[in-house]
């Protein structure tokens, strides 16, 4: 049990080490290998970064109102669109929300600001020390461009990336 144990974690730490290695490869634009004095990088690693790790840097979401630190609250949001064949959308919005200490209210929706239209994806309310999550993906012709998080506290948003 304890080597099975000691093994899942030498892997998991593998895994994070190979994702922190295509952050840096992504954000530098460099496909050299980079060098780190605890951690001997594999040409399987380099390879997976390579392959699976993007062209893009990573975007980030920003708080568009309410405070910049929420103390008592995680929360994450997460959009992606594929255009298909037939010239419509498929919209694949992951959530996250949990909250230590009160009551909240929130909403997720799609919306393109251009265009004043949104898409509302799941609202409800959560109690303290409670949370919700959902992943939800759905066709469509309409173009949304950002997946915004609103909450008693303030309005997160993070734009909706584009797979080619």
């Amino acid at each position: 049990m304890v080597l099975l144990l000691r093994g899942m974690i030498i892997v998991g730490i593998r895994f994070v080490c190979v994702l922190v290695l295509c952050a840096a490869m992504v954000v530098a634009q460099n496909p050299a290998i980079p060098t780190l004095p605890w951690y001997n990088v594999e040409p399987w690693e380099v390879e997976v970064c390579h392959k699976w790790g993007g062209r893009q840097a990573p975007v980030q979401g920003v708080v568009e109102q309410g405070l910049n630190t929420f103390g008592d609250m995680t929360m994450t949001v997460q959009g992606k669109r594929v255009k298909t064949f037939a010239g419509e959308f498929l919209y694949e919005v992951a959530y996250y929300l949990e909250s230590f200490s009160a009551v909240t209210k929130y909403q997720v929706e799609m919306i393109n600001p251009k265009q004043q239209t949104a898409k509302l994806i799941a609202s409800g309310e959560l109690g303290p020390q409670s949370g919700a999550a959902d992943f939800v993906s759905e066709y469509l012709n309409d173009t949304f461009t950002h997946v915004r998080l609103t909450h008693d506290r303030g309005v997160i948003v993070s734009p909706i990336i584009e797979v080619r």
